[in-house]
């Protein structure tokens, strides 16, 4: 595979990954609840290429399961998330929540 070729997926699954956050209202689900959400990992270097992965970032004033819930239960009542996986890290050195969302589009899953 020849550098032109890896530039040519990254930027088509760049785009694809930008309509998959703009579809699943997850940047406006978690602002809505107060929250700074920022873009991080292979999408953000634009480095996106056999792995289809959204990364991001959310952070809250205070870390709250309920507010948290908020913002997954609007993403989550699109129909184009085929799961979703919680981890309540509060009491661990991480200190925070972390979920994961698979969403449908172009019949890939992200």
């Amino acid at each position: 595979m020849e550098i032109n070729d890896i530039e040519v997926i990254a930027q088509n699954n760049l785009e694809k990954a930008l309509q998959v956050i703009e579809k699943s209202g997850v940047r406006q689900a978690w602002e809505s609840i107060g929250a700074t959400v920022n873009q991080v990992g292979s999408m953000a270097m634009g480095l996106l290429m056999k792995h289809r992965d959204i990364d991001f970032h959310i952070y809250t004033d205070k870390l709250d399961i309920v507010e948290s819930f908020k913002a997954i239960q609007k993403i989550c009542a699109n129909s184009a998330v085929s799961r979703m996986e919680y981890r309540n890290l509060a009491d661990t050195e991480e200190a925070c929540l972390e979920f994961h969302i698979w969403f449908m589009h172009d019949n890939e899953e992200w």
